[in-house]
C-alpha cells in the first residue's frame, strides 16, 4: 500500500511540474502553404486582414511548473507554428512572471499570411 502511495506521489510531482498548454488548430496537412519565416506580433500589433487564422494556444501554470518562462513559451509557440504552417504568431494576452506565478502566462493566435512579412511590425521574442 505504501509503495502505491509513493508511486502516485512521484507521478504527481513529475507531471505536476510541467506548464499547462492547450491548443486548437485547423487541419493544414493537405495545404500548399509555404512557411519560410515566422514572425511574432505583440499585443498591440495589428494582424493583416488577409491573414488566415489557423489556430490558438494558451500557456499557463499548474502551480509548481518549471521551464515556463516567456522565452520557453515562445519557443513552444514557434514549434507549433512550424508544425501547423503558420507564419505569424500573435500575442493576444500576456502576464509576465510575478510574485503570484513564476510562469509567463499567455494566449497566442496563429495565422498564415501570403503578403510581405517584412512590412509588418514585429517583435524579437528573445528580448521579451
Amino acid at each position: 500500500m505504501i509503495k502505491k502511495i509513493n508511486s502516485l506521489f512521484l507521478l504527481s510531482i513529475l507531471f505536476g511540474c510541467a506548464p499547462s498548454m492547450k491548443s486548437t488548430f485547423i487541419d493544414t496537412s493537405n495545404s500548399l502553404m509555404l512557411v519560410e519565416k515566422i514572425i511574432f506580433l505583440d499585443v498591440y500589433d495589428v494582424v493583416p486582414r488577409e491573414a488566415i487564422r489557423i489556430g490558438q494556444a494558451k500557456y499557463g501554470d499548474t502551480g509548481i511548473s518549471t521551464d515556463c518562462g516567456c522565452k520557453a513559451n515562445f519557443l513552444r509557440a514557434k514549434g507549433l507554428a512550424v508544425k501547423n504552417k503558420s507564419n505569424i504568431v500573435k500575442i493576444v494576452k500576456i502576464k509576465k512572471p510575478n510574485t503570484a506565478s513564476t510562469c509567463c502566462r499567455m494566449e497566442i493566435e496563429f495565422y498564415y499570411y501570403e503578403g510581405d512579412l517584412s512590412k509588418l511590425d514585429q517583435i524579437n521574442p528573445d528580448l521579451y
